[in-house]
């Protein structure tokens, strides 16, 4: 019986250390049979209360080979649906205890390829990179400058593509707001701002080459075209070799239904005439014929008197030199020609006082009633006044008579371009009746305009004309 028992435990050691070869083993070794035991027989799990040293490479997931090859890895995780996860265990409120999550690819057939950062608290993937994006998709170097499609950023942010890099802003209605998109990108035709939403307008664009200080903002809302900074006195201000501002173009019906906003100037086509608008109705473009109200001659001066529009006092036309004409000969017709064009220049000048007063709105009833007691109306009544300038249109020197009271402390002609750039600033030292003369020098041809301030207060604005 002794010999039986001693037998059987003999066969039982030989099995154990047969072990790897016995079908059982190789079961074990099988990695499907493990996945099975790995998750139905948690009791297999090493746990070791000590730190844990493994100079070498290590694999963990139920595809790892015995024989594994590691190359220069040092850490490999080997399976499908792999997952990493952080389990911060921290119990107490003042500490944080949120979770987080390595992804790597979807769990499902046909998903998508990826690795993501995701908050597993949350369950929200908050950071995500799709395989098979090129090259230097995201690059930051050791400055802190991020390249995007660039492994040599230059500055904080590099952005490089072979066709139009853009960026897109993006409201997508979720907080409540309207959605609306815009594009901000360029290319070898411009810089341009695209308002995707409606239709991928382009309401802004830079084209390359562009000079600099093409545009220039700077407070109070003043604008500089062509020059490095504004004029303090207007609010756009043209550089000196600009050649001019081209105004709104548009169709009769086109401005008709526009409107007229206080100040806008806009060019109608239809009647090859401007327009200006003074917040309700747009004002007599200039260059349309005047009416003439009264007409009278003085049979002791030669001269012409010409109300237009109502204007009081009438405005005069000497006619001496015609008055002397008597049987021209054929040299004379010369000077004949030469007085009529004289002549027709103050009949043009009368006209651009009138184009003047129309434009600018500077047409005074009260002070046209005043002046029709007399030309010492405003003295009498003890009132600042200005003069338009002669003569008008000038291509030399003009004068500008004004009367400032002597109750007023102090007194100045401003002498602006048609932009409202200030181009010279008269202070009147002889109050009363006086005049000053304008020199025009430093003028180009084109309109200006002259405005008499009292004691800072604006009295009148009136237009001359250089040729």
């Amino acid at each position: 019986m002794k010999t039986n028992k001693l037998l059987f435990l003999l066969i039982l050691a030989v099995s154990f250390c047969s072990y790897g070869q016995n079908p059982f083993t190789e079961m074990l070794n099988d990695p499907a049979t493990r996945a099975v035991i790995d998750a139905d027989v948690p009791t297999r799990a090493q746990v070791i209360a000590d730190d844990l040293i493994v100079q070498g490479s290590g694999c963990v997931g139920i595809d790892c080979a015995s024989a594994e090859s590691f190359g220069f890895d040092t850490f490999r995780m080997k399976e499908n649906n792999l997952r990493m996860h952080f389990d911060d265990t921290s119990s107490s409120a003042s500490f944080p205890q949120n979770d987080w999550r390595f992804i790597f690819n979807d769990s499902s057939n046909g998903g998508s390829s990826y690795f993501a950062v995701e908050d597993a608290t949350a369950a929200r993937q908050i950071f995500k990179l799709e395989a098979g994006a090129p090259v230097n998709s995201l690059y930051l170097d050791s400055g802190g400058d991020l390249g995007i499609g660039t492994a040599s950023p230059v500055v904080e942010v590099h952005s490089v593509d072979g066709n139009t890099p853009t960026l897109r802003l993006e409201q997508d209605g979720s907080s409540g707001f309207t959605a609306q998109t815009f594009d901000i990108a360029s290319n070898e035709t411009n810089f341009f701002i695209r308002d995707v939403t409606n239709g991928s307008k382009l309401p802004f664009k830079i084209k390359p080459n562009t000079d600099t200080n093409t545009l220039f903002l700077e407070g109070a809302g003043r604008v500089a075209i062509g020059a490095q900074s504004t004029n303090a006195n207007a609010s756009l201000t043209l550089a000196a070799n600009n050649k001019g501002l081209l105004l709104n173009r548009m169709t009769t019906a086109q401005r008709a239904s526009l409107s007229a906003v206080e100040g806008m100037m806009v060019y109608d086509t239809d009647l090859d005439e401007t327009f200006v608008g003074n917040g309700t109705d747009w004002l007599t473009p200039v260059g349309t014929p005047s009416k003439i109200t009264g007409l009278g001659f003085s049979p002791f001066t030669n001269r012409l008197l010409i109300s237009i529009d109502g204007q009081l006092p009438p405005a005069t036309v000497d006619l001496s030199p015609l008055a002397n004409l008597t049987n021209p000969s054929p040299d004379g017709d010369i000077e004949t020609r030469a007085k009529i064009s004289n002549l027709q220049r103050q009949v043009d000048d009368l006209m651009a006082r009138m184009e003047a007063m129309e434009s600018c709105g500077c047409y005074n009833e009260e002070a046209v009633q005043e002046r029709a007691v007399g030309n010492d109306a405003n003295v009498a009544t003890n009132k600042a006044y200005l003069s338009q300038n002669i003569p008008n249109p000038f291509d030399n020197t003009t004068s500008i008579g004004y009367f400032v009271p002597f109750v007023n402390s102090n007194a100045n002609i401003v002498i602006s371009n048609a932009t409202g750039q200030i181009l010279e600033n008269r202070s009147i030292g002889r109050f009363g009746e006086g005049s000053i003369t304008v020199n025009k020098a430093s003028m180009s041809t084109g309109i200006y305009f002259y405005t008499l301030y009292a004691d800072g207060k604006k009295i009148d604005t009136k237009r001359m004309v250089v040729e």
